[in-house]
């Protein structure tokens, strides 16, 4: 909760990882509303694909302009999905 009133004091976007903690791994579908925050940026895989090599990064509307086509690389891009 503290990071996120200096990540809005100070204009700055706040990245939470939910690739290990997130799709209900803790209870409730993301770690971060245990803290009742939301961030700015959420990457998640591993609970998302159940095994398969998939990856996703959720962005709210502060940061959805920040990547465009072309600028994100991939670690499981060449599969076969």
């Amino acid at each position: 909760q503290a990071l996120r009133r200096v990540c809005d004091a100070h204009d700055l976007l706040l990245m939470l990882d939910e690739v290990q903690c997130g799709i209900g791994r803790t209870g409730k579908w993301f770690a971060h509303q245990w803290a009742g925050i939301q961030p700015d940026v959420m990457p998640l895989a591993k609970g998302l694909g159940s095994g398969v090599p998939v990856g996703a990064v959720v962005c709210g509307p502060r940061a959805a302009g920040v990547l465009k086509a072309g600028n994100h690389g991939t670690t499981f891009g060449g599969n076969p999905l």
